[in-house]
């Protein structure tokens, strides 16, 4: 997943994007329009964090319907995005 496809999949603007992530803008410019490549890491780190906000989202999706063990499976949808090495 490129860079480009983590921005679309969030429903960002460039700015957005890079204001989200503290990227300067015209780096974000210059990594979608192939003047440079996005470092490897980078790539990683982000697609780990846009991966966290979806699993989170359809995590929560999912507790509305739980009522006995609501507020454990919303702590945990909020854990994973919060805590980067957090794992259910």
């Amino acid at each position: 997943m490129t860079i480009y496809e983590m921005r679309k999949a969030l429903g960002d603007t460039q700015s957005e994007f890079a204001e989200r992530y503290d990227i300067p803008f015209r780096t974000i410019q210059n990594w979608e329009s192939g003047v440079r490549k996005s470092p490897e890491y980078v790539t990683l780190l982000s697609w780990k964090a846009v991966y966290g906000l979806i699993y989170a989202i359809e995590k929560l999706i999912l507790c509305r319907n739980m009522t006995s063990i609501k507020k454990n499976c919303q702590r945990e949808a909020v854990l994973w995005v919060l805590l980067p090495g957090f794992r259910p």
